[in-house]
């Protein structure tokens, strides 16, 4: 099973890169391989890798999970960056798209995988009171009071 967990961190290593990559076609700078395929490689890399990650780890990849997802929200801030120097015309975007379309999927999946990474695997704290609860402190006080009738 580590073969499996060290091809899925590989796997969103090479997420994470090719993610990075999606900026070059904003400014005029052409991959050898088509937009469409570029982002399809984005997206399988850093899904199957996580979830390589996930099934072959004895428990739940938190580091992983909020670490792959810091990143994804820093690379929809920088998108949202390069948008906002676009838009002021300080740097020239050619096709601004992409940039959007980084901004919009990194941010959410990205504040998704955070939290997820900080809540996963931890025990919730009971915050309801069942039934059970109160017969049961009904119950010990009931006897805290037999007992004080019969000592007293």
């Amino acid at each position: 099973m580590a073969i499996l967990r060290y091809a899925g961190f590989l796997l969103v290593v090479f997420g994470i890169a090719a993610g990075a990559l999606l900026f070059l076609p904003a400014y005029g700078r052409g991959l050898s391989i088509a937009p469409l395929g570029h982002w399809f490689l984005f997206l399988a890399c850093l899904l199957v890798g996580l979830i390589l990650v996930t099934v072959a780890s004895p428990e739940v990849p938190r580091p992983l999970l909020r670490g792959t997802g810091g990143v994804l929200v820093i690379i929809a801030l920088v998108a949202v960056f390069a948008i906002l120097l676009s838009a002021v015309g300080a740097v020239a975007a050619i096709d601004a798209s992409n940039l959007w379309a980084l901004f919009l999927l990194c941010l959410p999946v990205g504040i998704v995988l955070v939290v997820a990474g900080d809540k996963l695997g931890m025990k919730r704290k009971k915050k309801t009171t069942t039934l059970g609860d109160v017969e049961n402190a009904a119950n010990a006080s009931n006897t805290a009071n037999a007992q004080s009738r019969t000592a007293g």
